[in-house]
């Protein structure tokens, strides 16, 4: 589910709007969905780019082990950055 789709249709579906402003229940229960959309479910391992840095790269960007595969270090920036380039693969000079 694409980031900003529940708002979409809450602008859209005048009956979700209603039960929305309507039902505290569903109120929350669309809010709490609204906080969770385009959160990763999962880690997962694509090669989008490499990270090279002066500094050692936990310095410099959030990192952790490959699932399964702990002789890799990968990063967990998104595909989409808007910072840095997609990255996946890290390599550190130390």
């Amino acid at each position: 589910m694409k980031e900003g789709w529940l708002d979409e249709c809450l602008k859209k579906v005048q009956e979700l709007k209603q039960i929305y402003d309507t039902n505290p229940e569903a109120k929350k229960l669309i809010d709490t969905a609204r906080h969770l959309e385009g959160v990763a479910r999962h880690a997962s391992v694509h090669a989008c780019g490499t990270v090279i840095a002066k500094d050692p790269l936990m310095e410099r960007a959030p990192l952790q082990f490959a699932p399964g595969e702990e002789e890799f270090i990968i990063t967990q920036f998104i595909c989409t950055s808007s910072k840095i380039s997609a990255c996946s693969r890290s390599i550190s000079s130390d």
